[in-house]
């Protein structure tokens, strides 16, 4: 994100204030701004330090719809615009942006695999799922016999959870 000057930031402020949203989609900050004003847009935009990401309306289905600019900042970036202009915002946006920063700080926090106390697979569980699932036994099989969902057989045995457990399939 570019140096802002205090004037910069503090028009920025007001914009989101009026225009703006912040929000946690699902587990990422955002900072969303939609609107018909190209050039105000693009200036909220370099100010940011984002792109235009999508434009336009269906103007065939209505002829009397203006264009529409968007912008997003997700992630780290929304979190670094939220604090730089949360000084400016009133009462209701700046509890709305306190909340979802406390929000994004207490899921970074979340403790994943075998440093969840509350998890009921373990690195060794995991392998045998995967050992299992190569040799043919189902998600859903699998997840009967220890008591899960097959979602979560399921993502465990492709690798989309418990990432850094490796295990290679060996032919009979």
């Amino acid at each position: 994100m570019p140096e802002l000057s205090p004037s910069d930031i503090a028009w920025l402020a007001g914009l989101l204030e009026g225009e703006g949203c912040f929000r946690l989609n699902r587990t990422t900050p955002s900072v969303e701004l939609s609107m018909c004003d190209e050039d105000i847009v693009n200036r909220a935009a370099a100010l940011m330090g984002v792109d235009v990401s999508r434009k336009g309306f269906d103007t065939q289905a209505n002829p009397s719809w203006r264009p529409r600019w968007r912008i997003a900042a997700n992630g780290k970036q929304a979190i670094s615009v939220m604090r730089m202009v949360r000084p400016w915002l009133g009462l209701r946006r700046g509890k709305k942006v306190d909340e979802v920063l406390s929000l994004a700080e207490a899921r970074r926090g979340r403790r994943f695999g075998i440093e969840n106390p509350k998890s009921k697979l373990n690195p060794q569980n995991v392998i045998l799922l995967r050992h299992l699932h190569s040799r043919g036994l189902s998600a859903l099989s699998l997840a009967r016999a220890i008591g899960l969902t097959q979602s979560a057989v399921s993502r465990a045995v492709k690798g989309r959870t418990w990432s850094r457990v490796t295990f290679t399939a060996t032919s009979p």
